[in-house]
């Protein structure tokens, strides 16, 4: 049997079956998405490695999950170019980071350099502190970077491309809350930006709900 190099695996946990498991028993992956929409135990940080991945695609919920351990794929793939994170959870939990908050202590992990890491997506971005905390590493560790994309809001356009432009209808605390993030990643994640990385923070607009690029 040939080696598995691309695998989507969906079920509850899955990200900390993968860490733990997928290294040993699937070495030669290339391409891995994993879908763990109730996701209770964080990714732990062990040793071994994808030493060949190179596309990573994580959907991922569970309102104690705390997303700063997926630095633990990080650590893992020295090989990654391009990741994509779904955040399938509560937009609006207790812990979240403010633009008025100036004396927030974020937490930090130790830097594992990468040096092949090219795009980053991050879909449903918010305020989340844990999500910030996981998107400045991304920044500081990642030299290679060109091109990070936070959209606030679920990836897809809810507006027709007809000239009436119906949308269909966004909450108002779903609004509320793609605004203040949009303030947070001018707070604290713009500083963290280097100028040869282009940022693309997408937003809801203000008539229509399509999302609008924002230049940072």
């Amino acid at each position: 049997m040939p080696p598995i190099k691309k695998l989507f695996v969906s079920c509850d946990g899955a990200a900390f079956y993968a860490r733990t498991k997928f290294p040993f028993s699937m070495p030669n992956l290339e391409a891995l998405s994993i879908c763990s929409r109730e996701q209770v135990v964080n990714t732990p940080m062990v040793n071994s490695k994808f030493l060949h991945l190179k596309v990573l695609n994580i959907i991922i919920g569970g309102h104690a999950y705390d997303l700063l351990s997926l630095v633990s794929f990080f650590d893992s793939s020295p090989s990654l170019e391009t990741f994509t994170l779904n955040v399938n959870h509560c937009l609006y939990c207790k812990d979240t980071v403010t633009k008025w908050n100036y004396h927030l202590d974020l937490r930090t992990v130790p830097e594992h350099h990468h040096d092949k890491l090219k795009h980053v997506e991050i879909i449903n971005f918010s305020s989340a502190k844990s999500l910030i905390e996981f998107t400045c590493h991304i920044l500081l560790s990642t030299r290679s970077l060109e091109r990070l994309t936070l959209d606030t809001t679920l990836g897809f356009s809810r507006c027709s491309a007809s000239e009436s432009g119906e949308c269909l209808p966004m909450r108002k605390d779903a609004l509320a809350e793609a605004h203040r993030t949009l303030l947070v990643v001018q707070t604290y994640i713009k500083p963290n930006v280097f100028p040869t990385v282009e940022l693309k923070a997408l937003g809801p607009y203000r008539r229509r709900h399509v999302k609008l690029s924002l230049y940072y």
